[in-house]
């Protein structure tokens, strides 16, 4: 029988920031705290799109044996990380949205 998923919460409230791109339609949302920078559709696919993207990388931050240098290093923390094998963990990471300046 398959494990529970183990959630670790980023200890966080990121900010995410929404801008047109310069194809029509399109969003770009970037989280500088982070260094991520992903494209949306529509405003709908963006909170999937973060928490997704967090997700993925500090799982494989956590597989390297590399995320608790990366959230230090960015005046993050996360409590109760478990061991780099432990298997099915995801991770959250509360955010906010704001509307890039005009």
């Amino acid at each position: 029988m398959p494990r529970p998923t183990r959630t670790v919460t980023v200890d966080a409230d990121l900010e995410w920031e929404v801008r047109p791109t310069s194809t029509p339609g399109r969003l770009s949302v970037s989280c500088d705290g982070l260094g991520i920078r992903v494209e949306a559709h529509d405003e709908a696919e963006i909170p999937g799109l973060i928490d997704e993207s967090v997700d993925m990388l500090m799982r494989d931050l956590h597989e390297d044996g590399e995320l608790a240098s990366y959230l230090s290093e960015r005046g993050l923390r996360a409590s109760r990380i478990p061991v780099r094998t432990a298997r099915n963990v995801s991770f959250v990471c509360p955010w906010h949205l704001v509307r890039a300046a005009a």
